[in-house]
């Protein structure tokens, strides 16, 4: 899982303390076209809100 520096993950409303380890969260996202084992996300819902990244 790759993920935008946090600074970018709070600019459209996610706070660093919403990635609490142990949370339960749900990411949306897509496999990089390489092959290599990695997911791009693109959305993350937490605690009911959807926070676009991209």
């Amino acid at each position: 899982m790759i993920l935008a520096p946090i600074s970018r993950l709070q600019a459209p409303g996610l706070p660093e303390s919403d990635l609490t380890a142990g949370k339960t969260v749900i990411i949306v996202g897509y496999p990089r076209k390489d092959g290599t084992t990695e997911i791009r996300a693109e959305r993350i819902i937490v605690d009911g809100r959807t926070i676009e990244l991209r």
